[in-house]
């Protein structure tokens, strides 16, 4: 499976900021410091759930991966459950939220 470009260079961009401010010092890795590793993975993931549910009605899919760095079954499942409310929700529940995504998209952008 392969993981986007943001999470292959994050643990990059946040080594070069942590020795900038001396967090860390040289020769110290961001994949070594296993709490920080947990704490910014289940952030990320947490953050994803938020922004998914406002804009497709459920929460993210394969956080599961996000966290643990594996698929799980309970992920799976979880995934099918969000995927099955999100095709409910986009299909025959979601007109009149569309109708205003639209509606604001007009007066914003003309």
């Amino acid at each position: 499976m392969e993981t986007p470009d943001y999470e292959k260079k994050m643990p990059f961009v946040i080594l070069c900021l942590f020795q900038k401010f001396g967090i860390l010092s040289e020769g110290q890795r961001v994949e070594d410091q296993q709490d920080f590793e947990s704490l910014f993975k289940n952030i990320w993931a947490d953050h994803a759930d938020v922004i998914s549910t406002q804009y497709s009605g459920t929460g993210a899919l394969k956080t599961d991966f996000t966290r643990l760095g594996k698929r799980t079954k309970a992920g799976l499942l979880r995934d099918g459950v969000n995927s099955l409310v999100r095709y409910y929700k986009n299909n025959f529940a979601d007109g009149f939220r569309q109708v205003h995504f639209f509606f604001f998209e007009f007066i914003s952008f003309g």
